[in-house]
């Protein structure tokens, strides 16, 4: 069982990094996306850079969300734990009182881990559909400018 736990957290801090490298990164493609447009004029041509900046915001968007769902979860363990101890003062020590807590507290962090995962799997998939729409802004510009020369 401890191996269990060890791996759980371990996936779990995995996990945590990989989401705050892409809000990184996210962030980081905004700002060389704008960095690389200042002083252009505005042109049709950039509507799938508009898409990607907007799909790296979302992404961004997904990322803070999941990072508080899985704060969320980790405090209502953290309750869940002192509650079936009998330890919880706003509870205290009748079991029917304790039982209905814990189910609820289950309940929450059941809720809060589907919604989690969800944002999980859009932050990375926004991610992505951003790196593919700046590539295709990247190849429209360059068409543009062999069409001009």
């Amino acid at each position: 069982m401890d191996l269990q736990k060890e791996l759980l957290k371990v996936h779990t801090q995995q996990q945590e990094r990989l989401v705050y490298y892409i809000i990184a990164l996210c962030v980081t493609s905004i700002g060389f996306s704008i960095y690389q447009t200042t002083g252009h004029s505005l042109k049709w041509i950039q509507i799938p850079l508009a898409l990607a900046l907007l799909s790296w915001g979302l992404s961004i968007y997904c990322g803070l969300r999941f990072l508080n769902y899985l704060l969320e979860i980790i405090y209502n363990k953290s309750t869940q734990d002192v509650t079936n101890k009998g330890e919880n003062p706003e509870i205290g020590t009748n079991p029917q009182e304790i039982f209905f807590e814990v189910k609820r507290l289950e309940k929450a962090i059941m809720s809060d881990a589907i919604k989690s995962s969800i944002l999980f799997n859009r932050q990375q998939k926004l991610f992505y559909l951003g790196v593919a729409l700046f590539v295709f802004w990247h190849f429209l510009e360059m068409y543009n400018c062999s069409q001009i020369n």
